[in-house]
């Protein structure tokens, strides 16, 4: 992975390689990007990690359950600290979709969730957005006040 100046790559991992939302502090120095498994190959995110570009090193690894989505991530404006939104999906049948449902085919809702972790991978805060949001993508922006 190149950063913005192009001038560092993010080192390759062994067992898991990069995808998914990424994103690079606004002082430059860190990266935070979702990291999936190579064996089995995982079709969700299973960790993310917030990289140090001039330490060369993984600052922190926040695990994830498995069944969630890294939807986005944003950096606050001092570089200090991480949001991370995710969604759970579940199909569900209701009235409105049952003729999907029928055909074998369940319609996925989303519930939407917003961590934000400190440099060394601690939850700050933790809260639930929304739910039974149905066909959704969520896109996050960390605003100075």
């Amino acid at each position: 992975m190149i950063a913005p100046y192009g001038a560092t790559m993010l080192p390759d991992r062994t067992n898991e390689y990069y995808q998914g939302p990424f994103a690079f502090s606004p002082n430059g120095r860190y990266v935070a990007a979702s990291v999936v498994g190579r064996r089995p190959k995982a079709a969700l995110p299973q960790a993310f990690v917030i990289f140090d570009i001039q330490g060369k090193r993984d600052l922190a690894r926040i695990d994830l359950s498995g069944k969630e989505l890294l939807r986005a991530l944003a950096w606050s404006p001092d570089s200090t600290r991480i949001a991370i939104l995710k969604s759970i999906s579940r199909g569900k049948v209701s009235f409105k979709n049952l003729l999907s449902a029928l055909s074998g085919h369940s319609v996925a809702y989303d519930t939407y969730f917003l961590d934000i972790y400190d440099l060394e991978g601690k939850i700050v805060a933790h809260t639930k957005l929304i739910e039974d949001v149905r066909y959704s993508w969520g896109e996050i922006v960390w605003m100075p006040l």
